[in-house]
């Protein structure tokens, strides 16, 4: 989708959260809570947290609603 994403890449230092590069992650974050999408931005940078409680769905509405507000 033209993010870079931030997080580290190696196996060993993976988690829940994924993180992408995001000139104005607040104003993102502002506008993805609109489709119910609900995380965090600030400091150049939007934080994605997943979890076992989130579906695929859950994913696919996250990158439906980043493609839409590119």
């Amino acid at each position: 989708l033209g993010y870079t994403v931030i997080s580290p890449t190696t196996r060993e230092a993976r988690s829940g959260n994924t993180c992408f590069a995001c000139e104005d992650g607040r104003d993102l974050v502002n506008r993805l809570q609109n489709h119910n999408v609900y995380c965090w931005g600030e400091f150049g940078r939007v934080r994605v947290s997943t979890h076992l409680y989130n579906s695929s769905a859950d994913v696919t509405r996250l990158l439906d609603a980043l493609e839409e507000l590119k």
